[in-house]
């Protein structure tokens, strides 16, 4: 017997002004949308709203609402993780990030030295260490890369291009404590 603006008085115009809309016989719908409440929270909700009908008339709206915030708040995580990583990556000098899987598959290809080692991060990413390395640099690497990932850690200092390399390569876990790769 409750009105739905009494049960949530944080519900502005813009809501109202949607709630009006279905009532004219259409369906809105977003699938995330921040809803803040009133304690000041922010929930971020997926909705969707549909008028239903009574002697082919609209009787009112129906609606579906899922709280997400849980998973919203982690993929703001993961972006915000994300956005450091590439800012540490882009500002270290003479520095490298390589990531493969357990295929030898590059997951991961960055940082300003790797251009001058003469590789490009779009030629690494989803490619295999055997499409992408250089004969002699796989004859050394690919044996290294097969070690890490049976769970040793390796440092080396390899000469490329007139340059000398230290390189440390060291397994990647999962969740599940896992080797994903290194």
């Amino acid at each position: 017997g409750r009105s739905h603006y009494d049960v949530f008085p944080e519900i502005g115009d813009d809501w109202k002004e949607i709630h009006q809309y279905c009532l004219g016989g259409r369906v809105h719908k977003r699938e995330e949308d921040h809803f803040p409440r009133a304690d000041g929270r922010t929930d971020w909700i997926r909705w969707e709203i549909h008028p239903w009908y009574m002697d082919n008339e609209v009787g009112g709206i129906v609606m579906f609402t899922e709280v997400i915030t849980e998973r919203k708040e982690a993929e703001l995580r993961v972006r915000h993780s994300e956005t450091l990583y590439r800012v540490l990556i882009e500002h270290l000098p003479d520095m490298a990030v390589m990531m493969y899987d357990t295929d030898l598959r590059y997951t991961v290809a960055d940082g300003p030295i790797l251009p001058v080692a003469g590789y490009a991060r779009q030629e690494m990413l989803g490619r295999t260490a055997y499409e992408v390395l250089p004969e002699a640099s796989q004859k050394t690497l690919i044996p290294l890369y097969k070690q890490i990932l049976e769970g040793d850690s390796v440092q080396i200092e390899r000469r490329t291009n007139d340059r000398y390399y230290d390189s440390r390569m060291v397994p990647v876990y999962d969740l599940d404590n896992e080797i994903m790769g290194g």
